[in-house]
């Protein structure tokens, strides 16, 4: 017997973060999110795939993290142009 789990789509943002240039413009940062989220959350997620796009370069400079693989989530990243980055998690 085989169970199903159902696969949701919790965000999807686009942001390029070199669009803010000083502490507290983070929001210029955000070309896109769904859904609609207040804006401190929306800058703390974007803040985090930040974060481990930085965190991942470490240890394969050139080649960019594709995905993140957490206990809920699974964090996908494609990078179209230099400095943009689409994001979409996905909870399972």
């Amino acid at each position: 017997m085989t169970s199903k789990s159902e696969v949701m789509l919790e965000h999807f943002y686009i942001f390029n973060g070199t669009y803010a240039k000083k502490e507290g413009e983070e929001e210029k940062k955000i070309l896109y999110y769904y859904p609609e989220k207040d804006l401190d959350v929306q800058i703390k997620n974007i803040g985090l795939s930040e974060a481990i796009i930085k965190f991942t370069e470490s240890f394969n400079p050139g080649q960019p993290c594709d995905y993140c693989h957490t206990h809920k989530t699974r964090q996908i990243y494609y990078q179209p142009e230099p400095n943009f980055w689409m994001v979409m998690v996905s909870i399972f």
